[in-house]
């Protein structure tokens, strides 16, 4: 089961090159459809468990360009969101180091919860 170590260190590498940049680069203005900080971890949850299972569909020779873009758009779809809009709050998040240290630690904790339960 290595697809959650995977998004484990996926998001840790992001996270140490979002603490690189410099504090006072530009904030992004929030997009007028803004979600909720709970909403957009969330929406990550789900992206990377989707994209975990794209990645275990690869390893079984599965077409996991086109499984990655139908979950993409299932997972979107379920939380009433548009590519643009997931694109917009994952900009505006990732402008505020703080803001997505914390989602980024919340959604980390809500896939080990995850993982605790499939392992069980």
């Amino acid at each position: 089961m290595k697809a959650p170590y995977l998004i484990y260190i996926f998001l840790i590498t992001y996270f140490i090159s979002c603490k690189g940049k410099d504090e006072s680069a530009k904030k992004v203005a929030p997009p007028a459809d803004i979600v909720s900080p709970e909403q957009m971890e969330a929406v990550l949850v789900d992206v990377l468990l989707a994209e975990g299972a794209t990645g275990v569909s690869e390893m079984q020779n599965h077409d996991a360009k086109n499984l990655a873009l139908h979950y993409d758009s299932y997972v979107l779809k379920q939380h009433n969101m548009t590519n643009r809009q997931f694109t917009a709050n994952f900009n505006y998040y990732a402008g505020d180091i703080d803001q997505m240290e914390k989602i980024i630690t919340e959604v980390i904790s809500q896939l080990s919860v995850k993982q605790g339960k499939v392992k069980e």
